[in-house]
């Protein structure tokens, strides 16, 4: 009886042992599985990491920075959820606490969501899912923020090492942000520097672009693609002066102009309008030609000044307008021997 007891004791014994080991492989598939989680960073402001378990439900939240530890504090409930949910509930967090008050360059902040390196995602269309989240939470929120995706593809190869892949965001991805913030397109942008450094130990790309006129300077956080700092000025526009002198030619100045005219040879007492060539060789000291006679209208040589007669025009004559004009000297204009008042005047005959 006693030896019958012992036996049932080592069989039931033995068969704890085998279901004890049964778990323990259970266990240790439970955590080869853990091992193909993922992470998420949201990034507005604040920075949250979301990671998630193979079916994409939430495990573990951590505020990134300061702004992201004091999100992650108010929101306590969010073991086993699903990591859109859980998005949707961050942003409107962040949102509630006014993180989205502030603007950069005149725009709304964007709202980036960047799947860590090294993260599986748990079925093909999670990453288009998760943005699609934001894009509806944004929507519902009245915000007009860009939301942008960072995933494997957006990530600079050169960087990566034996040990670890790369964590730095493309050149073309920090300009696809920058563009999308300051509302310029591609085709209109003229990037005149585009370089890859580290300000205080953060490493950062300087962007500067123009276009319309407006010049961009951005630095982009070459780790998260978040906007660091952005303004925009005016292009001054260069005025060329003139440093070739004033110029020379003045209607009828010389004898290049048409006709040859006398416009512009002398002073007002010597320029001969009426001595005008427009047909012929006519220079300003008297040269021939039609000798058109626009003062001599009488054809008695009138000196304008002297003894004008407006009658006997005499179209073809030889005019004196500019030749011996005394506008100042012996004028009539204004005694009596001028003709245009006495009885003598051509206009009537």
């Amino acid at each position: 009886m006693k030896r019958r007891m012992l036996t049932a004791v080592i069989l039931l014994t033995l068969t704890a042992a085998v279901l004890f080991t049964g778990c323990g492989d259970s266990t240790a598939e439970g955590e080869a599985k853990a091992e193909g989680v993922g992470t998420i960073t949201l990034s507005v402001n604040p920075q949250v990491q979301i990671e998630y378990d193979d079916e994409g439900k939430v495990v573990s939240l951590t505020g990134a920075n300061d702004d992201g530890e004091k999100i992650v504090s108010s929101y306590p409930d969010y073991i086993g959820k699903e990591c859109d949910d859980i998005l949707e509930d961050l942003i409107e967090a962040i949102y509630e606490q006014g993180f989205f008050d502030g603007k950069i360059d005149g725009n709304a902040r964007p709202i980036l969501i960047q799947l860590e390196p090294g993260s599986v995602v748990p079925y093909d269309d999670f990453l288009e899912e998760l943005k699609d989240e934001c894009d509806y939470t944004a929507d519902n929120l009245k915000l007009t923020s860009d939301v942008f995706l960072i995933d494997g593809d957006d990530y600079d190869e050169k960087y990566t090492t034996a040990d670890q892949k790369s964590h730095y965001i493309t050149l073309e991805k920090a300009k696809q942000i920058a563009l999308a913030q300051a509302n310029v397109k591609a085709a209109n942008a003229v990037f005149a520097d585009r370089e890859f450094d580290f300000d205080d130990g953060k490493a950062v790309y300087e962007l500067e672009f123009r276009a319309g006129g407006v010049k961009y300077e951005y630095s982009i956080d070459a780790l998260t693609g978040r906007i660091l700092e952005a303004e925009r000025s005016k292009i001054k526009k260069t005025v060329k002066k003139n440093t070739s002198g004033s110029s020379n030619s003045t209607s009828g100045s010389s004898a290049g102009s048409s006709g040859n005219a006398g416009y512009g040879s002398g002073s007002y007492g010597n320029t001969n309008y009426g001595n005008s060539g427009y047909g012929g060789g006519s220079s300003s000291s008297g040269g021939t030609g039609s000798n058109t006679n626009y003062s001599n209208y009488g054809g008695n040589g009138s000196n304008n000044s002297g003894n004008s007669s407006s009658g006997n025009s005499n179209y073809g004559g030889n005019s004196n307008y500019g030749g011996n004009s005394n506008y100042g000297n012996s004028s009539n204009y204004d005694d009596g021997g001028s003709n245009y008042d006495n009885g003598n005047s051509g206009y009537d005959d």
